[in-house]
């Protein structure tokens, strides 16, 4: 690597490997020291068990000597041996690279980490002044209290050059309703962000007058992606308040919205959210997570689809509602009856496993609407678990989906469905004559 000094982007990933320790990265980073033009460096060391507080301190102390260093990640998740003392040695010589314009840390699992090391990592932002993009990953750090996440938060609000922010604080205990108060207020000085992602999942505390405290703050934004999934006390109350603060947010051309395992979710949400979606006819990309939100029913998609018919430019939809039990044939069909307005659709995600009132008659109206999508080239179909669906379902998903020339990547998940052997050889032999295809996945 050495002799390589016209280098200017570097992934490495060390997942899983017994063999990294101290010495290793010390060698490693030698090497990196010589790459004078190096721009971009990912490093990944997940559950490389071996790697004690130290590696950290080799790992930075390193890429300190690079000046030209502008974009970096690092990935330490699920590291027993890491504690406050590794973070502090990490945000020490994050210090030094003032030059940075992308930090990305994937510090998820680290179990042990208290107040102080986040204290640590909170005073190394505070130098990173030309910071555009920050990623932070804090999912389960179980030790910290209400007092460490508002000395974070008071940090962010001086990264006022920040255009994109994604942030992970999944089983985030101790986090409530004022927690996203003070985020509110930090957003409010945040003026040149364009894209936010924050993840609340798990976070049991948090309720819908926490989530509005959030959406109220975003405006003049392109992307948002919010994740209050397995939060036990959003309601559908929450529809209320996204509606109210983003319909009118004509900017936006990413959504998405994670509300997996909200038991109080129910069909007057998606009605709102319907409502909303009229409002945004240039959206580019969707993403709906209401996995297990049991309350949800054939009349909340028909309202949805009232607003997806209006998505006339989307490129790329992402729809989960696996185990809501309660859909039948007729909700599929007011999501076909969407697609045939998705002229410019080139990738299609669609999650419905374990909804067992869906039939071979609602796949057939489906893959109806699947190809008459002229641009799709990738589906991903996840109708596992429903022995209503038999080998009838995999002949009409065949004769339809032949019709597609630019597909190129297709993963159907239909396990545990009443599928014969025959259905799947000739689900096979049917999808060779589609001449561009790439990849196929069949789980049937």
């Amino acid at each position: 690597m050495k002799r390589a000094h016209f280098l200017h982007t570097i992934k490495l990933e060390f997942c899983r490997s017994y063999a990294i320790n101290d010495e290793n990265i010390k060698t490693l980073l030698e090497d990196l020291r010589a790459l004078a033009s190096l721009n971009t460096l990912s490093l990944i060391f997940g559950s490389c068990e071996k790697i004690p507080n130290d590696g950290f301190k080799g790992i930075t102390e390193g890429l300190t000597k690079s000046t030209s260093l502008r974009n970096l990640s690092l990935g330490s998740w699920s590291i027993s041996e890491i504690t406050d003392r590794g973070v502090k040695v990490l945000s020490e010589n994050i210090k030094k690279l003032t030059c940075l314009n992308a930090l990305s840390l994937d510090f998820s699992d680290l179990f042990d980490i208290t107040n102080e090391g986040l204290d640590s990592l909170s005073e190394a932002l505070k130098t990173l002044t030309s910071l555009n993009t920050l990623k932070l990953d804090f999912s389960n750090w179980e030790e910290i209290t209400e007092q460490g996440f508002e000395n974070f938060i008071e940090t962010l609000k001086n990264l006022t050059s920040l255009r994109a922010l994604d942030l992970g604080f999944i089983s985030w205990q101790y986090l409530e309703d004022d927690s996203l108060r003070s985020l509110s207020k930090c957003l409010e000085n945040l003026t040149s962000l364009k894209a936010i992602s924050l993840n609340f999942c798990r976070c049991s505390e948090i309720t819908d007058s926490g989530l509005k405290e959030i959406t109220q703050r975003l405006s003049s934004l392109n992307s948002v992606s919010l994740d209050f999934s397995e939060c036990p006390q959003i309601t559908e109350e929450s529809f209320r308040y996204i509606c109210t603060d983003l319909e009118n947010q004509t900017s936006i051309r990413a959504f998405s919205l994670g509300l997996a395992h909200c038991s109080k979710i129910d069909d007057d949400g998606l009605h709102n959210l319907g409502k909303c979606f009229k409002k945004w006819p240039s959206l580019r990309s969707l993403s709906l997570d209401f996995h297990g939100c049991k309350n949800i029913t054939d009349q909340g998609l028909k309202g949805l689809n009232e607003g997806l018919k209006s998505l006339t430019s989307l490129n790329n939809l992402n729809l989960d509602f696996a185990y809501c039990n309660l859909i039948t044939n007729e909700g599929l069909k007011s999501i076909s009856e969407s697609l045939r307005e998705m002229a410019f659709l080139r990738t299609i995600n669609l999650q419905f496993s374990s909804c067992n009132q869906i039939d071979d008659e609602g796949l057939k109206i489906l893959s109806k609407a699947l190809a008459n999508l002229p641009s799709l080239d990738t589906i991903n179909l996840s109708f596992a678990d429903i022995p209503t669906i038999t080998d009838k379902c995999l002949e009409y998903i065949s004769k339809y989906l032949r019709k597609l020339t630019l597909l190129e990547y297709i993963s159907m998940y239909f396990a545990k469905c009443n599928i014969t052997d025959e259905g799947k050889n000739a689900m096979r032999q049917s999808f060779k004559e589609i001449k561009n295809l790439q990849y196929i996945s069949l789980t049937l």
